[in-house]
């Protein structure tokens, strides 16, 4: 049986397009890690989601269509606003130097993409919140610009010892989980740091929003973050009175980005 907490918590969720099981990491509002396991599919982690009740549900994975498309076949005659690859958060990404998958027709993330969709439409309907996060730019702050391969042993164990400072109780993840448990966690951190005014939502709000941290967020999460602090409001609440304000990044310059 999954963790039931009396205090605010950020759900993460790291899902799979096949019929692999969908990660999940649950953080409570200092940042302890709570729990963590996995799921078999878009039901079981909707399930979840209605049974922890969490302020804030960070998805690793794209939960909308380009503007002006309402589904990503070929044969359909919607056609994206913009005569551009995939959505302007995934463009400014790619912009700053850091890689993904765009969100189009011929996409190899495709199958995800509909349990992305799926997955908010759900959520929101039952008046959860859900952010899409972008994991990968938080697993570049904590290891640097070239990680190790995320897949192998020694980029897993590396980024536990960065995580262990920052994430109380990480011994609950279980090792089992490989680096979907640990993708589970960033999106969840990530998710953690938005409703802190941590993070930074790119793209366009009537588009879709993708959220990654800034580039100051670790020296400002230990100086100012610290547990026991932080006002009485809750993440989710927090982020509704920030989402979709766009300002500068310093990922930009840590990164190494382009512009």
């Amino acid at each position: 049986m999954s963790p039931t907490p009396d205090r605010p918590t950020i759900l993460g969720l790291d899902p799979s397009a096949g019929a692999s099981p969908w990660a999940w990491a649950l953080l409570d509002d200092a940042r302890a890690l709570v729990g963590a396991g996995g799921v078999a599919g878009r039901g079981e982690a909707v399930a979840l989601a209605l049974h922890l009740r969490p302020a804030l549900v960070a998805v690793d994975a794209p939960l909308s269509f380009p503007l002006g498309m309402d589904c990503l076949e070929p044969s359909c005659g919607c056609r994206p606003a913009v005569p551009a690859p995939g959505r302007a958060c995934e463009r400014e990404v790619v912009r700053r130097g850091l890689g993904l998958f765009f969100t189009t027709p011929r996409s190899i993330i495709k199958p995800m993409v509909y349990q992305g969709v799926l997955l908010r439409r759900s959520l929101e309907a039952h008046g959860v919140p859900v952010i899409e996060v972008y994991p990968a730019a938080m697993r570049r702050l904590l290891l640097g610009r070239r990680p190790p391969r995320k897949g192998a042993r020694e980029g897993q164990r590396r980024l536990r010892e960065a995580l262990a400072p920052l994430v109380p109780h990480l011994e609950r993840l279980p090792e089992a989980l490989g680096h979907h448990g640990l993708d589970a966690l960033l999106a969840a951190l990530v998710g953690w740091m938005a409703g802190h005014g941590l993070a930074e939502a790119l793209g366009w709000p009537e588009e879709g929003l993708l959220f990654l941290p800034q580039g100051d967020a670790l020296s400002r999460l230990t100086a100012e973050y610290t547990e026991g602090r932080g006002g009485g409001s809750s993440a989710g609440e927090r982020l509704l009175c920030t989402q979709g304000v766009r300002g500068s990044n310093p990922l930009r310059s840590t990164t190494g980005g382009v512009g």
